[in-house]
């Protein structure tokens, strides 16, 4: 699990199968945020039931909204930056 901050990530948009959606990328990484939460112990519950369960996100600090967004990765194959 990883809890970072905005500032070290950038905001991009990706075009999958399903369209496009908001992204960050991290080390390289696409992450899709798949839920928000007002609190960083509410983010972190859910991320250790991820974990718990096989599943590898990330936990980003959103500064903009003062939010906590759960951000799972996307494999490479299903991610195309959108310009």
């Amino acid at each position: 699990m990883l809890v970072i901050s905005q500032i070290h990530t950038k905001k991009v948009q990706v075009r999958t199968p399903w369209g496009i959606e908001p992204a960050v990328k991290f080390m390289g990484q696409h992450f899709v945020p798949t839920q928000k939460f007002s609190t960083l112990e509410d983010a972190i519950k859910t991320c250790r039931r991820d974990l718990d369960a096989g599943m590898f996100s990330i936990v980003v600090k959103d500064k903009e909204n003062q939010q906590f967004l759960l951000c799972c990765p996307l494999p490479a194959e299903l991610a195309k930056v959108s310009a």
